[in-house]
């Protein structure tokens, strides 16, 4: 069994021998975004828009080329590392990431040849209550070796601590109500340029529901952002140099368990000190960029997204998703294009009434006889709330 010889402060200060390189548990997923490759991901997020999942469609399109998503990019490396916990025989510790943040500087057409490269810039200790360490990451991710998009994330990693709520169970009512609303779900924004002229401050988004979260959800992503699924001898193998994984599984009793599976194992979350299976941040993130391509249009452009996770989203919950224009303006760039651009507020609630994320994000969007030039150069003017 784990014990409590780990705390997160030694967890800072090993970490502090891969500051500037790769994370121990950082692997690479895929290295081209293939129909396949692109299909599977937009289907693990629910994804409807056909930009992203018809070939025709975006042939037509004003890209002249299927696209994928902009979040696709956390199938190329996942952005977020606990730094050397999983190298730490014997703790008793969690941890999750609790806020990521984004920036595109290009699309990602289909077929495109994608890399990343990702450091760990930063191990802080907090001795708070809980005591916690915050392990931040920086990911460059590129097309052809061009730059394409940045992201950075941050994992907290701290003692136990349950969720005081178990998988919540829905009355007959509440299924009626769920199955109404995903059945009646808007439609993207598609084809229809959404102008810059025509979106002001207040405007709302229009409103998805998400959920209630499976077990399919979860392996489906874990597929989509293309982690490794070993089994057997393969995966024994692959846990030897990662003692820190180890757990005593509590139905069976082996004790070369992996506790990455409690994520999606409700027979023994539990043990991994999670209350339930919960969604990886890095889906809640595709889910809220889901949220804002689907009202920016085939011709809109998502620049920055920047989320803040509140409270995890666990087996059984559903996410409802819902924001508004917060700002708007117009920049010359260096390079003499013009920009238009939108700040945008998004938040996802579960069936509780409880916050699970809240984000902003910057969009460029077109005016009439003008596109958003791409891709951006120079330094971005961005506007927060």
């Amino acid at each position: 069994m784990p014990t409590a010889t780990v705390t997160p402060a030694a967890v800072a200060d090993a970490t502090t021998r891969y500051l500037g390189h790769t994370g121990p548990d950082t692997v690479a997923g895929i290295g081209v975004a293939t129909w396949l490759n692109v299909s599977r991901f937009v289907e693990a997020t629910g994804d409807t828009d056909p930009l992203y999942t018809d070939v025709q469609y975006g042939a037509g399109s004003v890209h002249g080329t299927m696209l994928a998503p902009p979040t696709f990019v956390l199938a190329v490396r996942r952005p977020s590392s606990s730094g050397a916990l999983d190298t730490m025989a014997g703790h008793d510790l969690v941890e999750r990431t609790e806020s990521m943040r984004a920036t595109w500087s290009d699309r990602i057409p289909l077929g495109a040849r994608l890399g990343a490269r990702s450091s760990i810039v930063d191990a802080t200790h907090d001795p708070g209550s809980p005591a916690t360490t915050r392990i931040t990451t920086e990911t460059g991710y590129t097309i052809d070796g061009r730059p394409v998009a940045e992201v950075a994330a941050t994992v907290a990693v701290r003692e136990r601590d349950l969720q005081k709520r178990g998988i919540h169970r829905y009355s007959a009512a509440d299924v009626d109500e769920l199955v109404h609303r995903l059945e009646n779900e808007p439609a993207g924004r598609g084809p229809r340029p959404r102008f810059w002229s025509e979106s002001h401050p207040g405007d709302p988004l229009p409103e998805l529901l998400k959920g209630p979260l499976t077990f399919s959800d979860l392996f489906v992503w874990t597929i989509a952002e293309a982690r490794s699924v070993q089994a057997g001898n393969l995966h024994l193998k692959a846990l030897a140099s990662l003692p820190g994984r180890w757990r005593r599984n509590p139905e069976t009793g082996w004790t070369r368990w992996d506790r990455h599976d409690a994520w999606i194992d409700s027979a023994a979350s539990h043990e991994a000190g999670l209350g339930a299976p919960i969604a990886p941040t890095e889906l809640v993130f595709a889910l809220a960029g889901q949220h804002l391509t689907h009202w920016a249009g085939d011709a809109g452009f998502l620049w920055r997204l920047r989320l803040r996770m509140s409270t995890p989203l666990l087996y059984g919950d559903c996410l409802h998703l819902a924001g508004r224009v917060a700002d708007r303006w117009h920049q010359e760039a260096p390079s003499e294009d013009e920009r238009h651009a939108v700040l945008l507020t998004t938040t996802g609630t579960n069936q509780r009434g409880e916050t699970v994320f809240a984000a902003d994000a910057t969009v460029l969007l077109p005016e009439p006889g003008r596109s958003v030039e791409l891709p951006l150069t120079g330094t971005p003017r961005l506007r927060s709330i």
